[in-house]
């Protein structure tokens, strides 16, 4: 975690400040993702695939809470509140998209490589 706790919902937002305070970034939960599937992976067997179930559930669940049609077009919130029912900085993150078309598709590898029906 941060050294602060998140903002909360009545406090107007501080670019300043705002780094120190807690909060859900998409490009931590690839990370989590990443390492699950990385489990799969180091496994010549394969025998550890819920690992990458599990990561296949937690990118979908992440990206619907983190995507916003809201301004016309498909974005990307940069960070969400811990339980991530709303934005703490609407301005999207540089790489985040990509992040996730990457793992996305190094999941269904890994799926179609040890044959994972999910």
């Amino acid at each position: 975690g941060k050294s602060q706790d998140e903002r909360p919902p009545n406090v107007p937002y501080n670019a300043e400040s705002e780094w120190e305070k807690d909060g859900q970034y998409f490009h931590y939960l690839t990370k989590w993702a990443t390492a699950l599937d990385m489990v799969t992976r180091s496994s010549s067997s394969g025998s550890n695939t819920q690992y990458t179930i599990w990561a296949m559930e937690l990118l979908p669940v992440a990206s619907s809470k983190f995507v916003t049609h809201q301004y016309g077009r498909p974005q990307m919130y940069w960070k969400l509140s811990i339980d991530m029912s709303r934005p703490q900085v609407a301005s999207q993150g540089a790489r985040d998209a990509l992040e996730g078309y990457i793992l996305a598709n190094r999941l269904i590898a890994t799926c179609e490589q040890f044959q994972i029906m999910t």
